[in-house]
């Protein structure tokens, strides 16, 4: 699953969302991250809630404006995306 989360450039931004993630068992496998958006792949195998629920908990973290997702069907990234805006 594509991750990419836009964010307040601000101290303990990115370890907020990596908290939730960490919660609820999201494994970050790789990616990118600069001043204002993270994006990265990651495993749900083993997440504990519905992705919807965990997008709206990242979405509603002070630092976050938007949260969106691309999910892997048949070995493909596809443009289909769980948005979450502020």
């Amino acid at each position: 699953m594509e991750f990419s989360i836009e964010l307040a450039n601000s101290p303990g931004a990115l370890a907020s969302v990596a908290s939730i993630l960490g919660k609820h068992k999201i494994n970050v496998l790789t990616g990118f991250h600069d001043s204002t958006q993270w994006g990265f792949f990651a495993d749900v195998t083993e997440m504990d809630a519905p992705l919807d629920e965990i997008v709206k908990e990242i979405s509603h973290l002070a630092p976050v404006s938007k949260v969106a997702l691309c999910e892997k069907t048949s070995g493909r990234i596809i443009d289909e995306e769980v948005t979450s805006n502020r």
